[in-house]
């Protein structure tokens, strides 16, 4: 089964808020000074989330810091300098966290500012974050009490304790420095996004898709989900990796395959191959893939990996991925794939009726627990994440 792709002219997109025009909260940003020191500590994959809340804090509270990454921060000296002073505590609801009012309370008027770091992510990000980074895990930790649920109605919180990151900021400040009332202005812009992004959906419910010029005409005979639900047996979920040189660097170069992770969700059955690049290894790619570069250049021969694929693959397999990166790898060095595919990003996006964001934000958007990674490296947690929605859209009720 083939999805056909869309093409459209690229939305405009405002250069501060990194919105589109038509849901720009710009105009609900009020600067407000602290007392309070911010470090915001941002994971990587969250930083392309359109929906993220970290922008409002960063362009609301001017006197922030913003790092991002994950497994580089310990050696950030700009995060080192910035929570090395005595009275810095990470906002995180370990078993020895104290409570926000609780430390504010046992403070004197005397006493200087305290530094805050704040983890910006999912759950599962944040708690990776705090496990790969020795800086952070020294920090005594801080924790704090919802007084409401969370405003975030365009993307489903873990629990309903879970707040989106300007409204713990929000919570935060307004509890140490003891005027709840002057800090509910950094709602402002979040309340505006809500709300715009709601409406717009809205609108566009019923009405003509900016696609519809664009689109090629198709047939789809069978839904996507009643595909997995008949044939949940032989789906085979697969995610790859590339090693990829920067389009003005490489030269010649092309992505090439490297990391190849597969799983039938009906069994659990599993494979992976770890390949030796057949070109010079790019600078990023080992930090991209979460394997050290001695790990990847030791990888096993491209004949090695397809025979073992070849052996591993049956002829009623249907191929899930998201999205068609793994299949345009995987053509390249002339890998054997099911001719049935479903394209998941496009089911998602289908049974949303708009754009549902990554993988990771359609897990969050299905309220999924972040899954157990199937495999080593970021490939064994993104395919892990696949397994996660094919399992849950197979589950889905057909009308």
């Amino acid at each position: 089964m083939e999805l056909t792709s869309l093409t459209a002219e690229p939305r405009a997109v405002c250069a501060q808020c990194r919105r589109p025009v038509v849901v720009c909260y710009c105009a609900h940003i009020v600067p407000v000074a602290t007392r309070t020191k911010l470090v915001l500590v941002q994971h990587r994959r969250e930083r392309d989330v359109p929906i993220g809340t970290l922008r409002m804090a960063e362009l609301a509270l001017p006197s922030a810091s913003v790092f991002i990454g994950v497994n580089e921060l310990d050696a950030d000296q700009g995060l080192r300098a910035a929570i090395s002073g005595p009275d810095t505590y990470l906002l995180y609801p370990g078993k020895d966290a104290i409570d926000v009012t609780e430390l504010a309370a046992s403070r004197a008027p005397s006493d200087g500012p305290i530094t805050i770091v704040v983890v910006d992510g999912t759950w599962w990000q944040a708690q990776s974050l705090v496990r790969k980074t020795r800086m952070l895990q020294a920090l005594p930790q801080v924790r704090f009490t919802p007084l409401r649920p969370s405003d975030y109605r365009i993307r489903k919180e873990p629990a309903e304790h879970c707040v989106s990151t300007i409204e713990a900021i929000t919570h935060l400040l307004g509890a140490l420095e003891g005027d709840a009332q002057r800090f509910e202005v950094l709602l402002k812009p979040f309340e505006a996004m809500v709300d715009a992004q709601l409406r717009y959906v809205a609108e566009r419910r019923g009405a003509p898709s900016r696609h519809t010029a664009s689109r090629k005409t198709r047939t789809r005979r069978v839904p996507v989900p009643e595909l997995l639900q008949r044939r949940f047996d032989d789906v085979v979920c697969v995610h790859a990796e590339a090693n990829a040189w920067p389009a003005k660097g490489g030269g010649e170069n092309d992505a090439e395959l490297v990391h190849w992770c597969a799983v039938r969700p009906s069994s659990g059955e599993r494979f992976e191959a770890i390949l030796a690049p057949r070109q010079a290894l790019a600078p990023a790619t080992a930090n991209h893939t979460h394997f050290d570069a001695t790990r990847l250049l030791g990888g096993e021969s491209l004949s090695d990996f397809l025979a073992r694929w070849c052996a591993f693959l049956r002829d009623t397999d249907v191929l899930a991925t998201w999205g068609h990166f793994a299949i345009g790898l995987a053509e390249r060095d002339d890998v054997a794939l099911p001719t049935t595919r479903v394209d998941m990003r496009r089911a998602a996006t289908e049974l949303a009726g708009e754009r549902t964001g990554g993988q990771e934000a359609y897990l969050a958007r299905l309220a999924l627990p972040e899954p157990p990674a199937l495999g080593e490296g970021r490939g064994g947690e993104r395919v892990a994440q696949l397994v996660a929605i094919v399992r849950q859209m197979a589950t889905t009720d057909v009308a």
